[in-house]
């Protein structure tokens, strides 16, 4: 139980701190980029994934890659399975905040952040503990981590755009 634990806010923690790494980094880049008054927004933003997933690598090789539990038989439905289920549950999630009134604030981005944090962990937090409990040894601990890494990362932009393109 204590191992299992330990192995549980681990990967939640690499999860939520990538998640801020990006999203920090973006808004940090885009505060830059208007100091500046550069005109190369595209790849600033690129750069600052680039210097989230190098730092996301680095962390492997040197410190998690001897935390990390490996597959122990491969089931590649869990493979396909992964990417797919938090879209859907965050779909659902903000569908039922919005209609029992949850208000979001879109003014800055940061404050947009801040408004989609609680309902990240409501999205995360069971699919970590699924993986943790049952799915880790058919897929390995680093797949499913990074996986839900990808997702916290990109889960914002993508329901920005389709909020854009829905009410415009």
């Amino acid at each position: 139980m204590k191992t299992f634990l330990k192995h549980l806010l681990i990967d939640f923690a690499i999860v939520f701190g990538n998640i801020f790494l990006s999203h920090g980094a973006i808004w940090l880049g885009y505060n830059v980029i208007i100091f500046l008054q550069i005109k190369m927004e595209h790849l600033m933003i690129l750069l600052m994934f680039a210097l989230q997933i190098s730092i996301n690598i680095l962390l492997y090789k040197t410190l998690f890659k001897k935390f990390f539990s490996f597959a122990e038989q491969k089931k590649p439905v869990f493979y396909l399975l992964l990417p797919i289920t938090p879209y859907v549950i965050w779909a659902v999630v903000f569908r039922v905040s919005f209609l029992a009134g949850y208000t979001f604030s879109i003014e800055t981005y940061l404050q947009l952040l801040i408004s989609f944090m609680p309902l990240i962990p409501i999205t995360l937090i069971p699919l970590v503990i699924a993986y943790c409990l049952c799915l880790y040894k058919y897929v390995g601990e680093a797949y499913y981590v990074y996986t839900l890494s990808f997702f916290g990362v990109t889960v914002i932009p993508i329901t920005i755009l389709l909020c854009a393109i829905t009410l415009g």
